[in-house]
């Protein structure tokens, strides 16, 4: 019975995480870290992803584009020369008893930042250098396109007719009688309202 009452009163019944508590995944985890400035800290981000430390090399902080903290960089002999020279998907064995089968890649495996764009349905890895640069003229149609639907929106949700003049003006509907000067008990006819005339102005 005391057991009973100790494990609804126990704090994880209240964080709703069971009986047991653990770490757990996160992605802050897995997050580059800062980049290395002195020989212990490339040492230890070698040992963090798995390499060597004489074949740890980290991305190049003066490429703002891809500079990741101390990410290394896996494909640094062809990044200039054939931009991607790791081994990719099509490249490995497919009778290989793979972590991840999809991928083809094994547990804590380190992969080159762009493994994402090397997918198995990528029929060719030409093009991969257009995801690294800015590319103005996509940039450019798209605020283009963009900027069209958001002004003909603009355009045609103005309420006041005189705005853009795309409808004709309306004046208020004219009536004959005071209705709200009647209102709510009187007769409108004692209150006429005289909109225009054809008789002539008095001078």
């Amino acid at each position: 019975m005391s057991l009973i009452f100790k494990r609804s009163f126990h704090k994880t019944l209240g964080l709703n995480r069971g009986p047991l508590g653990f770490q757990g995944w996160y992605p802050k985890d897995h997050k580059p870290g800062p980049y290395p400035k002195t020989e212990e800290e490339r040492r230890a981000a070698a040992i963090k992803y798995g390499l060597r430390p004489e074949d740890y090399k980290p991305l190049d902080q003066s490429d703002y584009l891809r500079s990741s903290g101390d990410y290394p960089n896996l494909d640094a002999e062809g990044a200039k020369a054939n931009k991607y020279r790791t081994v990719n998907f099509d490249v490995r064995d497919p009778f290989e008893n793979y972590t991840t089968t999809l991928f083809r890649r094994n547990f804590n495996e380190p992969v080159p930042r762009e493994f994402v764009q090397m997918g198995p349905e990528r029929i060719t890895y030409t093009g991969l250098e257009d995801f690294q640069e800015l590319n103005w003229k996509n940039i450019l149609l798209n605020v283009v396109v963009f900027g069209a639907i958001f002004a003909f929106a603009f355009w045609t949700s103005q309420s006041n007719p005189d705005r853009f003049r795309y409808k004709n003006p309306a004046m208020p509907k004219e009536y004959p009688y005071d209705y709200y000067r009647a209102w709510p008990w009187q007769d409108p006819l004692k209150y006429p309202i005289t909109n225009y005339t054809f008789e002539p102005e008095d001078k």
